[in-house]
């Protein structure tokens, strides 16, 4: 009994961790990938850091602090669309 619920505590865990990256909070709204920089903008503010990564200026990587108690959080963009989200550096207070 006990090896099946370790089995299902793997499992959940990991289900969470896959699902960690493909989204983030944002006070009380949440931002996930495939949605839109006007959707983003408008839920977590501006980025505390902005940059043009190629593509002409059709990839950009917004980095929001979220304060010294959580990692940075970096949103790489192709185009209008977000399409991944990453742990970065643990933030800093502002």
């Amino acid at each position: 009994m006990r090896h099946i619920l370790l089995i299902i505590a793997i499992f959940i865990f990991t289900e969470a961790a896959c699902f960690a990256d493909d989204s983030m909070n944002c006070g009380t709204d949440i931002v996930s990938v495939g949605d839109l920089k006007p959707s983003v903008m408008t839920k977590c503010g501006p980025p505390f850091i902005k940059e043009d990564i190629g593509g002409g200026g059709t990839r950009e990587r917004w980095t929001y602090n979220l304060g010294s108690g959580s990692f940075m959080k970096i949103l790489t963009f192709d185009g209008d669309r977000l399409e991944s989200i990453e742990d970065g550096e643990k933030g800093i207070d502002r």
